[in-house]
């Protein structure tokens, strides 16, 4: 059977691929909660809070380090390797300072240290306040003043959640 005949094409394909992608977050989801419940995960959170501490407990904090590292860069691999089929092509030199800076933003705002709230956080900061806001209406007669706008909301965002909820929206939880 070729391939042109199972993965469909068109419309259809999109939502096929969102499908793949949003199997593979629910992977990546359940796989990221079973490590934080894991002792190598709550070894990891103690290393974060204090390396000297977890090294007197007999935990190797490079290797730790090292783990955590290839586990990321793993889950780094796999979205990159959906965003270069998505895009269908993929150049390093096309993200700008302030794309990466959103990302650190949606991480803030989520709560970092909790899967649920990085996903919110991405999901309200890239999509609702970076892409929602393309449908403003144009006004002031120049082609500057929503992209100034964007920027101007997703500012106010940082200051709302840094000041009324500075741990983000979900905090990491205490398991202790």
């Amino acid at each position: 059977q070729p391939l042109s005949d199972v993965i469909p094409s068109g419309t259809t394909y999109s939502i096929f691929f969102l499908g793949i992608c949003l199997l593979a977050l629910a992977g990546v989801y359940g796989i990221t909660e079973l490590l934080q419940q894991s002792p190598f995960g709550r070894a990891v959170r103690a290393s974060r809070d204090d390396e000297t501490a977890a090294n007197a407990f007999g935990k190797n904090v490079y290797w730790l380090h090292l783990r955590t590292f290839v586990v990321g860069g793993a889950i780094a691999g796999l979205a990159g390797g959906l965003l270069g089929a998505f895009d269908q092509a993929f150049n390093p030199a096309s993200w700008s300072l302030g794309e990466m800076f959103l990302w650190y933003i949606a991480l803030f705002v989520g709560g970092s240290g909790n899967n649920r709230g990085v996903i919110f956080g991405v999901i309200l900061v890239a999509g609702f306040f970076a892409e929602g806001t393309r449908y403003l209406p144009t006004f002031g007669g120049s082609a500057d003043v929503i992209p100034s706008v964007r920027q101007i909301a997703i500012g106010v965002l940082i200051i709302l959640v840094m000041r009324w909820r500075a741990q983000g929206v979900f905090p990491e939880r205490n398991s202790m």
